[in-house]
């Protein structure tokens, strides 16, 4: 087992796409310091790195904001501030 850490390079509507083993298990998202930016990391567990992979969506959503509509299941992985404490954003696997 494995803990692999991912930046998510979010869309203009909140949604990253990630290429992840099939048995990734999704663990934490956060804000991360890496050097001279500020980055959105995912927290991933693999048991096997060499398994076929698929892609994955994320999605951010800030509290007061809504979920998109459709016919879209999410699953819940975690919640957390802004760096600066003043907004709270929420993160969710589509699927």
């Amino acid at each position: 087992m494995i803990i692999y850490k991912y930046p998510l390079d979010l869309d203009k509507y909140g949604y990253a796409e990630l290429d992840l083993p099939r048995d990734a298990q999704l663990l934490h998202a956060d804000w991360q310091d890496q050097g001279s930016q500020e980055r959105i990391c995912l927290w991933t567990l693999i048991q096997e790195p060499e398994a076929d992979h698929e892609v994955r969506k994320i999605i951010l959503v800030g509290t007061g904001q809504p979920l998109p509509r459709g016919n879209l299941d999410f699953k819940f992985i975690n919640t957390f501030l802004s760096p600066e404490h003043s907004f709270v954003f929420h993160v969710f696997e589509v699927i």
